[in-house]
């Protein structure tokens, strides 16, 4: 890999702790930043290079961020009737978490911001596979705070720079 210093946030989680594992074996130096909801230390291998702070993106994360070419952005409140239920609490982890790890991404120059979104974004179409062509159609709280974790990337790269990828 091109560059070397990495965070994953929710890198506990099923889907981080895999990135994780990959990207020390590719011999890079990986710090987690994880609120253990939905993960569990347990999942990450011991490692001279990982490092792993226990805490939210809503955090001041500063220090975190700080020294890193890239981020993962894994972490979210994942269950879309979570955010039906409680919209004001996954409004806050998807949508101002995500855009604090994005200030501070800018503010540190990180090279590169790597989002984890979700085909929930597009709706209940007919039609598969999903391409990045469709337009958005959010069904629940968590689809549209998705869309706006999207363009809040998206703004990031045209604004100031930051190269910044949605999967």
């Amino acid at each position: 890999m091109k560059y070397k210093n990495i965070l994953v946030t929710g890198g506990a989680g099923f889907i981080g702790s895999h990135l994780t594992e990959r990207l020390l074996l590719e011999g890079c130096r990986v710090t987690v930043i994880d609120d253990l909801s939905e993960g569990k230390w347990e999942n990450l291998p011991l490692h001279p290079n990982l490092i792993k702070h226990e805490g939210s993106i809503l955090d001041d994360i500063s220090n975190i961020v700080s020294g890193k070419d890239v981020v993962f952005h894994l972490a979210a409140i994942p269950r879309l009737q979570r955010s039906v239920d409680n919209p004001w609490q996954t409004h806050r982890v998807n949508v101002e978490g995500t855009l604090n790890l994005l200030i501070e991404a800018k503010k540190h120059q990180v090279k590169r911001f790597i989002f984890s979104s979700s085909s929930s974004v597009y709706g209940n179409k007919n039609k598969t596979p999903f391409t990045e062509n469709m337009p958005p159609d959010p069904l629940v709280p968590y689809s549209l705070q998705k869309v706006v974790a999207e363009d809040y990337c998206r703004m990031f790269s045209r604004l100031w720079g930051l190269e910044t990828i949605s999967l």
